[in-house]
Order: structure tokens, then sequence, then C-alpha cells
């Protein structure tokens, strides 16, 4: 596989996971949703690998490395969890709404 075919499959899962996530948020029961935290994007820097979501910076994945482009943008309501050891690495995120 070459160099840009694996950052663009990278890219595409990305997106899909993002997708399957904000498709399959709306139709759970609030005590069943797969995410621990809910929360509004106040920056993203795909080259930083970072997200902040309400004023709490994260770490992105490593799937997001290369990619330059996520479909998340600042103002997106998102549910989402994290890796609690070590720092602090989304492990699933799923957009709720365009804003708060």
């Amino acid at each position: 596989m070459t160099h840009r075919a694996y950052y663009l499959t990278k890219r595409v899962l990305l997106v899909l996971l993002i997708t399957i996530g904000a498709m399959s948020a709306p139709i759970q029961a609030a005590d069943t949703a797969p995410y621990k935290e809910t929360g509004v994007i106040g920056r993203i820097s795909l080259s930083e690998q970072i997200i902040v979501i309400d004023d709490t910076k994260y770490k992105l994945p490593a799937l997001t490395q290369g990619t330059s482009q996520t479909g998340l943008r600042k103002g997106m309501r998102v549910g989402y969890t994290y890796s609690q050891t070590g720092s602090r690495t989304i492990t699933g995120i799923w957009v709720l709404s365009a804003s708060k």
C-alpha cells in the first residue's frame, strides 16, 4: 500500500466512525449512550493532534495523523470517551448536534 493510500484509508475510516456515531446517537436511550461525557468543541488541530472540548485539552488518536479533515468543527456538540490512563486521548466521539 502506498503512503498516500494509507493516509486516505485512515481518513475514510475516521469519517466513517464519526458518521456512524452521528447516526446512532439520536436513536439510543440516554442511559445506554456509548459515551460518558458531552461537551462543545472549542478548538481542533489535526496537525497538533489535539481537540479542546469545554476548555479541556485531549489528544486525538494516531488514526487522525496525516488527515486533513475529520468532519468535526468548532461549536459542534459531541459525546465522547477518553483514555483515563496517561494522557487524555479520545477513544470515541459522537456528533450530537451542530451547536449548543
